[in-house]
């Protein structure tokens, strides 16, 4: 018992010595859990439709060397000495009509649309010039082959809530293939405690072609923006008593030239056609986007909130909350 006791003893100083030693060094990997749902809900009035659930898995990564992998070597970087960042993600996402509990096809509703895909990025942060260009590939399927429907009816089991019955006029099947990339450069810094960042982002492929400008607002106790992705949800090289809370404001506007999640892709189903003919693709719209974050060590929880208006001509307004939690090392 006594060898136990020593050999635990041992095992928790060599845990706390490393341990001290990783905290003076910058974190270079993050995983993150993201999910959106429309029942998270700050009027307190929890939906499911339109825009109705995304979960997401991402793993993020420095690398002290030049990146191998001919995706990553080929996407732009921010200039010399930028702090890059890259990324694998895998996320799945659904859109269903407000009245969930009819077998009937709503033309006048969103549709039953879902969406599986992985994505790769480079996220390249210039900390002098304060800039950052982020590039990401996604690839995947729209429709049946997405899974939507399954994961939808599983959650929805767990938590004993109304199945949806009108999977069967989900959007056809069609594979995803995009290019998206999102320029920022920094407009104004009061130091650690507020900064405002001028952003665009151009989306092109089959899943989404748009175009959105934005200004993010950031306040509240926090990191440099510009020292990477990674560096804002975690104390990066602090030590375990510092801690980051700050709120986010981000408004966008959008022109939008398709979105395979709302009207397919090539031509569907006569119903859903007919859905295109009453209700097209809203040309141009906007979103507000805000919420906060709290990081302390390597954990980090945020919470937003996205009110967007009508996507399709005729259509109602939303709002969905996001969860995601961070753990960097």
């Amino acid at each position: 018992m006594k060898g136990i006791v020593c050999g635990l003893i041992k095992v928790m100083l060599l845990l706390s010595i490393s341990t001290s030693v990783v905290a003076q060094q910058d974190d270079k990997r993050l995983f993150r859990v993201f999910f959106d749902n429309d029942f998270f809900n700050i009027n307190l009035r929890g939906t499911d439709e339109a825009y109705t659930y995304g979960l997401r898995f991402d793993y993020m990564y420095r690398l002290s060397h030049p990146p191998k992998f001919f995706l990553s070597r080929i996407l732009p970087k921010a200039g010399p000495g930028s702090i890059d960042e890259f990324s694998w993600s895998l996320m799945q996402m659904a859109y269903t009509p407000r009245d969930i509990s009819t077998f009937d096809f709503q033309p006048n509703d969103y549709p039953y649309s879902g969406a599986l895909f992985l994505t790769h990025a480079r996220r390249s942060y210039n900390p002098i010039k304060k800039y950052s260009f982020q590039t990401e590939i996604l690839v995947g399927m729209l429709g049946p082959a997405s899974l939507a429907d399954e994961s939808q009816k599983l959650f929805h089991e767990l938590i004993k809530y109304q199945l949806a019955d009108g999977w069967n006029y989900q959007l056809d099947n069609a594979p995803l293939i995009n290019l998206n990339f999102t320029a920022e450069k920094q407009m104004y810094s009061g130091g650690k405690i507020f900064d405002v960042i001028a952003g665009t982002r151009l989306m092109a492929g089959t899943f989404n072609n748009s175009a959105t400008i934005y200004p993010l607002f950031r306040f509240g106790k926090m990191n440099p923006y510009f020292k990477g992705f990674i560096n804002q949800y975690s104390s990066e090289g602090l030590s375990r008593h510092k801690w980051q809370i700050y709120a986010i404001f981000k408004p966008e506007a959008s022109w939008n030239i398709s979105n395979a999640l709302l009207t397919g892709i090539g031509k569907q189903s006569y119903l859903n056609e007919e859905r295109k003919r009453l209700h097209p693709l809203e040309k141009f719209t906007y979103a507000i986007n805000y919420g906060a974050v709290v990081s302390w060590g390597h954990w980090s929880l945020t919470y937003t909130q996205t009110h967007t208006p009508a996507l399709l001509d005729g259509l109602y307004t939303h709002t969905f909350g996001n969860f995601s939690l961070y753990y960097c090392w």
